[in-house]
């Protein structure tokens, strides 16, 4: 089990699929517009922040952060690929040759339930 399965996972004895989509969708909005702000006001910035420089620092990475949809909908071997290539010192690009129909394959994958939903 990778992260993806466990933050897009759905019961699958619930009755209406769709239903439980939406209502997942609702609560992820909810959390990310207030219980996030929430955190890094209250927490990150008066509890863990040792001084302004700290906080506005946690602020400057709070507005400028940005979800990488590659962690969620591609293989694991993918994400850390890079790294441990990068670790071993050896060709990136040669390395990625040799994976890319299994990533391409993946990535139609992603495209193809993307814009069947979105129909």
């Amino acid at each position: 089990m990778n992260i993806s399965e466990v933050l897009n996972g759905s019961m699958l004895t619930a009755p209406d699929l769709d239903k439980s989509g939406a209502v997942q969708e609702v609560m992820c909005c909810a959390g990310y517009k207030t219980m996030l702000p929430a955190y890094i006001d209250s927490a990150m910035k008066n509890k863990v922040a040792r001084n302004q420089e700290s906080a506005d620092a946690i602020q400057i990475i709070y507005n400028t952060r940005t979800l990488d949809l590659a962690k969620l909908y591609l293989p694991t071997c993918f994400d850390t690929s890079m790294y441990s290539l990068l670790r071993s010192g050896k060709g990136v690009v040669s390395s990625f040759e040799k994976k890319r129909s299994k990533i391409e394959d993946a990535l139609q994958k992603v495209i193809g339930a993307l814009t069947t939903k979105a129909s």
